[in-house]
């Protein structure tokens, strides 16, 4: 399993309530992590074998597994203290990312916290894709290789946008190290976000 963020570490313990939320869960390693922490875990992934996997690679631990489509899933209101977006929301259909973003806020308990982790308009590949002149199907906005899906670029305040109705506490646009890629690096951006506590506006 991979090892939870370092920025999932430092805000995991600031949730309202030990009930969280993985979207991409992948091969679990978050939803383990959390589940060690304390909480109540649902994941999220779609592909069918990885589901698979990950429901046998959190056996025993307080780890539910849904297999689900980010872009159609249903969120139980007012029910999260901790909804998990790493390096998936990019992965959202522009045009379905305000259904999204309403469904993460309306998940969390009050008080909870929403982190994201997305690509930036500034990764290396997007600027690659405009020079190959790969066609834009929205702007910032390219189709996968395998024709299953997009990925989406999210230019400056777009995702400060996204989930204008949460209070921002962290936000950074920043490089992050990719040794795979040819140019060594990307670029993406973070908010970590929390919905009022009950009496606050």
């Amino acid at each position: 399993m991979s090892a939870p963020s370092d920025l999932l570490q430092r805000w995991a313990p600031a949730a309202s309530i030990p009930q969280a939320l993985v979207l991409g869960a992948g091969d679990g390693g978050e939803a383990a992590w959390l589940a060690g922490e304390g909480f109540q875990v649902a994941a999220i992934e779609k592909d069918p074998e990885r589901s698979a996997a990950l429901a046998e690679a959190t056996a025993g631990l307080a780890v539910t597994v849904r297999r689900a489509d980010v872009q159609a899933m249903e969120v139980r209101p007012d029910t999260y203290g901790l909804i998990v977006a790493l390096a998936v929301l990019h992965f959202v259909t522009p045009q379905v990312l305000p259904r999204v973003a309403g469904q993460l806020t309306g998940g969390l308990a009050p008080g909870g916290l929403l982190l994201v982790q997305v690509l930036s308009d500034q990764d290396p590949s997007a600027q690659i894709r405009r020079s190959q002149g790969e066609p834009e199907i929205l702007p910032n906005t390219f189709p996968l290789e395998d024709g299953e899906g997009v990925v989406h670029y999210f230019a400056r305040g777009e995702l400060a946008a996204v989930f204008s109705r949460l209070h921002h506490l962290e936000s950074e646009r920043y490089r992050f190290a990719a040794p795979d890629r040819p140019e060594g690096f990307g670029a993406g951006e973070i908010l970590v976000a929390q919905r009022p506590a009950q009496g606050e506006a």
